[in-house]
């Protein structure tokens, strides 16, 4: 009977509370909009912000649950905050103990507006005063207490339990920033956090989100898996369209007009060691990939902008070591860069560029070493085309078609090189007629600074004399920075071309440089011999080698070299020798043999000259006076070398040449031209002394005489005005040329184009502008070098045509033609 009693009392008390229980859980419910709006509406009433009557805000006890719908209030400017949807969902039970456990928050929909103004910060329509610094961080670290963060604050060796955070979803959260007149806007389009678990076993979690910041799209993707015995962190992080432009007012000064875009990708997996609580740095940290993309990338700063269309760079298998003070890394790195671009935009809008690359690639490297000691290994750095000052309508200054660099070992004391391969390449000097580079981008004589010459002379004379003097008095350096290469080679042949327009006659060499080796470079090693080959030509009749063997490093230079030139058209250099010579070269070919050897900076060395066909000048007058012949000073050059000419001719020299190179007024550049001048003007003199001085009445008439009386008068070869073609009655005569030259083995013959007026279409005796003389002495040029070319191919030696500077007649009863001389 008591138990009968007993049982119906307790389901009595247990159903009250149940019903208690219910009725708690239905009035919350019930009454949570009410008060909730009541509340908040008290609480933005005192910033004069208004609740919207359809926000709800509701507490479910029943199932841990607090939802948001259309929470929004505005004030006089509008609309300040809008919360479409919230779901919050937690656990009662560690709630009542004290313990605050999410299992999901979900979040649809959110407009924030921020203003900051020079009075202070508006958030949501909530004013903060200057004085009121430090709200966005206060913030901050309310957040950073969340439950998603105490693991990390806490560690997970002192937490009483497990934390769990299923899923956390946010969507569509939208931030207004107006900074001082400025617009922004962040979208948040998505935020998922799952499986944030967490205890003394196991950790792991998934999160991706995905936000809009002023056109700029971020995504990001990772994963966490972490056990006791160890675990990975891995993700994906992807920047497209990154743009400045919305933030130039916040650069600096110096900075206003930069501007920068690109896409950006970052992906990274790493590996966590063993440990009782997941850590990503320990003593020994190894991440197996990281790997960073650069997509259309782009600079500005004005007047310079710098662009590449990819970067990638990849590091595997990474190891970082530390040891008590030793530091250890293993760096394994792969790099490709293309389509680089250096160009200066100017106030004309034209386009310079200063460097183009179209790419360079890194398959595999190695980064090892230690705190002490660092190195950087690879078997290949390829380069692709690089571009070197190139300005608009013009060729570049320098074309390189790529570069090799094989065996690379570099640390911070200096690189080793196997091989460096140079793929080949196409130069341009070109100056204009005021003698500037017209294809190589320089700084202006403004940025060189106020200084004035003679200062800037004085200051750097009296720096080197500083640096002399600390040289002296300090220990040498063992430590020096070092290079050590086996092979410098280049593959394919090479044009070269020269051009100054600012000489007269205009200066206009092409060069190929057919070969280039340098064999066994080491800095380190003064007694190291390097050897160096060396080819060039003129892609037609000119040839030159250098053989030469060298101790590049020695205190005192030593080495031995060889020179051989065959057939150097000397009236092309004519107008950069002239200073150097004082005397003009006409006419001529020049062949070479120049051999010799330096013993400890003495130079022991002997020079072959074979000067063929040449006609020199020293601009004086051709018919001088007998007072000007007797001295030495002058005496004409054309006088002194008819001198030493041969019957045909000819002159052939023999010069010996010594000296201490390290003689400040020894100048290798023009030594051959110094002592040749020497040469002749010691033999004219004694050749003077000799036959002229007796018969000093007779001089100038019979110099002037010997000057025209030519062995075989020859016609002109007539031309078409305009053409480079003979005409039917000049081609005759060229095969009887052809006939005679095959006939007479022993003779020789001087090619001398003339231009006149006819060929450009002007009038006769007109006077011409720069462009037109040029344009004449151009078509003159290529018909020499056209009939030139078709004898040596009907069998006629090139040896024996030699080709005279093309002239300009502008006589008025001139043809255009190419005079035939002896």
């Amino acid at each position: 009977m008591f138990r009968r009693l007993w049982a119906r009392l307790w389901f009595r008390i247990v159903a009250l509370l149940v019903a208690a229980v219910l009725t708690f859980n239905s009035i919350v419910w019930l009454t949570s909009p009410m008060f909730s709006r009541y509340f908040i509406g008290d609480l933005i009433e005192s910033s004069r912000l208004e609740l919207d009557q359809n926000s709800l805000i509701r507490l479910n006890l029943f199932r841990s649950r607090i939802t948001i719908e259309n929470l929004r209030w505005q004030g006089n400017e509008g609309r300040h905050f809008l919360l479409r949807s919230l779901d919050f969902d937690f656990r009662l039970l560690p709630l009542l103990l004290k313990e605050f456990e999410i299992t999901r928050l979900s979040v649809d929909g959110v407009e924030l507006h921020l203003q900051r103004r020079e009075q202070g910060l508006a958030v949501a329509g909530f004013e903060f005063s200057q004085a009121q610094p430090g709200i966005e961080q206060d913030a901050d670290a309310e957040v950073s207490e969340g439950p998603n963060s105490k693991p990390a604050v806490t560690g997970l060796s002192s937490l009483p339990l497990a934390v769990d955070v299923p899923i956390i979803e946010l969507s569509d959260i939208q931030l207004f920033i107006d900074d001082h007149g400025h617009q922004h806007k962040v979208v948040l389009e998505r935020f998922r956090l799952q499986r944030a678990y967490a205890n003394r076993e196991k950790a792991e979690s998934a999160l991706d989100f995905a936000i809009d910041i002023n056109d700029t799209r971020l995504s990001f993707d990772s994963a966490l898996d972490w056990k006791p015995s160890g675990g990975a962190l891995a993700g994906e992080l992807d920047i497209q369209d990154l743009n400045l432009e919305p933030y130039r007012y916040l650069l600096p000064e110096s900075l206003a007009t930069m501007l920068l875009s690109s896409d950006v990708s970052l992906s990274f997996e790493f590996n966590m060691p063993p440990s009782h609580r997941p850590k990503l740095l320990s003593e020994h940290f190894r991440f197996t990939r990281l790997s960073l993309a650069l997509n259309d990338f782009e600079l500005q700063l004005s007047p310079w902008q710098a662009a590449f269309e990819q970067f990638q760079l990849d590091f595997t298998n990474v190891e970082i070591s530390k040891d008590a003070e030793l530091f250890s890394l293993q760096l394994p790195m792969a790099l490709s860069l293309k389509q680089l671009e250096l160009a200066q935009l100017q106030d004309s809008d034209a386009y310079r560029q200063l460097l183009a690359l179209d790419s360079v690639e890194i398959p595999d490297s190695l980064i090892y070493g230690s705190s002490s000691d660092a190195h950087f290994k690879t078997s290949l750095i390829d380069v692709g085309r690089l571009i070197f000052s190139k300005p608009d309508d013009e060729k570049a200054f320098f074309d390189l078609s790529g570069l090799a660099l094989q065996g690379l070992d570099a640390d911070q004391g200096g690189v080793e090189l196997h091989t460096l391969l140079i793929k080949g390449f196409e130069l341009n000097a070109i100056k204009d007629e005021n003698g500037q580079w017209k294809n190589l981008l320089l700084a202006s004589p403004e940025q060189a600074g106020d200084q004035t010459q003679p200062e800037i002379a004085e200051a750097d004379a009296q720096e080197a004399a500083s640096d002399s003097a600390e040289q002296q008095n300090q220990p040498e350096d063992d430590s020096a920075f070092y290079f050590k290469i086996s092979r410098i080679a280049l593959e394919n042949a090479s044009p070269a071309r020269f051009h100054d327009a600012s000489t007269t006659p205009i200066f206009d060499l092409a060069l190929v440089l057919e070969e280039l080796e340098l064999l066994d470079i080491d800095s380190q090693n003064i007694d190291q011999v390097t050897t160096v080959k060396l080819a060039t030509s003129d892609g037609e009749y000119y040839k030159q080698e250098l053989d030469a063997t060298w101790q590049l490093f020695h205190p005192q230079a030593s080495g031995k070299f060889e020179l051989l030139v065959e057939q150097f058209p000397l009236y092309k250099v004519s107008p950069m020798l002239k200073d150097s010579a004082g005397f003009d070269i006409m006419a001529g070919e020049l062949d070479l043999d120049y051999r010799g050897e330096v013993k400890l900076a003495e130079l022991d060395s002997q020079a072959k000259l074979f000067l063929r066909g040449p006609i020199f000048s020293s601009g004086s007058d051709d018919h001088v006076s007998d007072s000007k012949v007797a001295g030495q000073a002058a005496i004409p050059m054309n006088y002194a070398l008819g001198m030493l000419k041969d019957r045909k001719g000819n002159i052939k020299l023999k010069l010996n040449i010594d000296g201490d190179i390290n003689d400040p007024s020894f100048d290798f550049s023009n030594i051959l031209i110094v002592v040749l001048r020497k040469q002749i003007f010691s033999m004219a003199q004694k050749e003077l002394a000799k036959q002229f001085i007796p018969y000093g009445q007779l001089l100038g008439v019979a110099m002037a005489a010997g000057n025209q009386a030519l062995k075989v008068r020859f016609s002109d070869l007539t031309y078409v005005p305009g053409s480079e073609q003979l005409d039917s009655e000049s081609a005759e005569m060229a095969e009887a040329l052809r006939q005679l030259l095959v006939d007479k083995e022993k003779t020789d013959l001087r090619l001398c184009p003339v231009a006149t007026a006819a060929d450009i279409g002007v009038a006769a005796e007109s006077k011409l502008s720069d462009a037109q003389h040029h344009k004449a002495i151009l078509l003159a040029q290529s018909r020499a070098a056209v009939l030139k070319k078709t004898l040596v191919e009907q069998g006629i030696s090139s040896e024996r045509l030699l080709l005279c500077a093309a002239r300009y007649d502008s006589g008025k009863n001139s043809l255009p033609r190419i005079e035939i001389k002896d």
